[in-house]
C-alpha cells in the first residue's frame, strides 16, 4: 500500500499541467470563439430592437399622414360648398 501514495504523488504534475492545459484550450476557444459570437448576436438583436421601433414609427406615421388627408380632403370640400369666394 506505501506505492500507491507515491505512485500518486509522482504523477500529479502531470495531471496538474494536464489541467491547466484543458483550461487554456477552453479559455481560448471562448475568446476566440465563443466572445465575438456572443457580441455579434446582441449587435444582431439590437438591430433587431431597432428595426422594430421604426417599423412602428412608419406605421404611427403613415396612419397620421392618412388622417391629414382625410382632413384636408374635407376641408376642400367645405371650400368648394362655401358659396363665399376668397
Amino acid at each position: 500500500m506505501t506505492k500507491l501514495p507515491t505512485i500518486t504523488l509522482k504523477f500529479w504534475r502531470i495531471d496538474a499541467s494536464g489541467l491547466l492545459i484543458c483550461l487554456g484550450v477552453t479559455a481560448l476557444a471562448y475568446f476566440a470563439g465563443l466572445e465575438p459570437l456572443w457580441q455579434r448576436y446582441n449587435e444582431f438583436t439590437d438591430q433587431q430592437n431597432d428595426v422594430e421601433l421604426k417599423r412602428q414609427h412608419v406605421t404611427l406615421s403613415a396612419a397620421s399622414l392618412a388622417s391629414m388627408h382625410r382632413k384636408l380632403g374635407v376641408l376642400q370640400q367645405e371650400l368648394n360648398d362655401n358659396p363665399t369666394q376668397l
